[in-house]
């Protein structure tokens, strides 16, 4: 077998016979700052001849979470703040083309996304294709999400294994997710957690330089097993949905870190719901208009940003999704999102952080379809 890395102008770097290739010095991939990508070809030879090759593109990078400083990406102080995203859109389901998907990147480039979550299932390769070469920090998760399923344990381990053996490559997923929001009751909850622990062995026999994680309900207590498992948190919450109790939410938040000084907490943070076609001088949660829905993000935008030990968040979610509910405005449809479900308009809430987090300077009105 032979191994060859390439520099990004296609120059020879190191070729080697065997099993294993070193670069000295690599140019590191940084990020939305310089994603720098090599090239990488193994060969398969036979007598002589290649009878096989794989080329992958690759990036060398070091990061680390700290408790109270945040997240550090190549030793430098590096808030990850981005989205959560799906992989449907309306009138198409899930087989979606790659125009969609670089589309779908243009959004996340335009409001200054650093990471996207990948919503528990595999997303097409192509799309981390892309967060590679546009630095996007990625967090992987498999589709061990709300009902716990006694009989499902070995396809989601499989799943697992199969997520971490055809996407390790990327630079840009830097975090393995293990479960998110997963109901328990009390005669499942010792095999719930029997299941977390060995899918976070699993991750660090075949991967280990690569953090875990489990996405709680936010009801779940700092002392719950589930939360002691992976290498980090991530806190789902839904109480600050309500106006009268925004600051009592981020007071909670505050608790989380304040009783566990030594969790890596990161945030998933669901949202209100927000309809392009809804509006009200006098916004109030269940009304759905893109006005309580902007209401509500100006408060959570605030305070993560004022909240460096929140490594990670993830507003959910970039775009609204199929869902299976029926009693909404828009029956099938969650509208947490913050572009519409045919990923047309971009609503009041996605200029909010576009003026957080991009760099781009730019003029937006709120209300405009009031």
């Amino acid at each position: 077998m032979k191994l060859s890395i390439f520099n990004d102008k296609g120059d020879i770097i190191n070729s080697v016979v065997g099993q294993r290739i070193e670069i000295t010095d690599p140019h590191l991939w940084n990020g939305l700052e310089d994603p720098y990508l090599y090239t990488l070809s193994i060969e398969l030879i036979i007598n002589g001849k290649v009878v096989d090759e794989i080329v992958k593109k690759i990036g060398f990078r070091y990061y680390k979470v700290d408790s109270e400083k945040g997240f550090f990406l190549n030793g430098k102080p590096y808030p990850l703040r981005g989205v959560s995203i799906t992989q449907d859109r309306e009138g198409l389901g899930n087989p979606i083309s790659k125009l969609h998907i670089e589309e779908d990147i243009r959004y996340l480039k335009e409001l200054g996304a650093n990471t996207v979550r990948i919503l528990h299932y595999q997303h097409d390769n192509y799309f981390l294709d892309l967060c590679d070469e546009n630095g996007i920090v990625v967090f992987a998760e498999i589709p061990l999400q709300k009902e716990y399923l006694k009989n499902g344990n070995e396809s989601i381990l499989n799943q697992m294994k199969e997520l971490i053996y055809q996407q390790k490559h990327h630079p840009s997923i830097l975090f393995w997710n293990l479960g998110s929001k997963i109901e328990v009751n009390k005669q499942d909850y010792n095999d719930v957690e029997d299941l977390i622990k060995v899918l976070h062995a699993m991750c660090k026999a075949k991967d280990p330089l690569r953090d875990t994680m489990i996405l709680s309900k936010f009801s779940s207590t700092p002392n719950n097993n589930l939360n002691k498992i992976t290498d980090c948190i991530s806190y789902d919450f839904k109480l600050g949905k309500i106006r009268p109790l925004f600051k009592v939410n981020h007071a909670l938040i505050d608790s989380l870190h304040l009783l566990n000084r030594k969790a890596k907490i990161c945030l998933a943070n669901r949202g209100a719901e927000g309809t392009i076609d809804l509006h009200s001088s006098l916004p109030y949660r269940k009304n759905d208009t893109e006005e309580y829905q902007l209401l509500y993000h100006s408060h959570m935008a605030k305070f993560i940003n004022e909240k460096p030990w929140i490594f990670a968040a993830h507003i959910s979610s970039l775009f609204d999704y199929g869902n299976d509910k029926i009693s909404s405005d828009l029956p099938g449809v969650d509208t947490t999102g913050l572009i519409t479900f045919d990923h047309k308009f971009k609503k009041d809430a996605f200029y909010l952080y576009k003026a957080y987090w991009s760099k781009t300077p730019f003029v937006h009105i709120c209300s405009k379809r009031y």
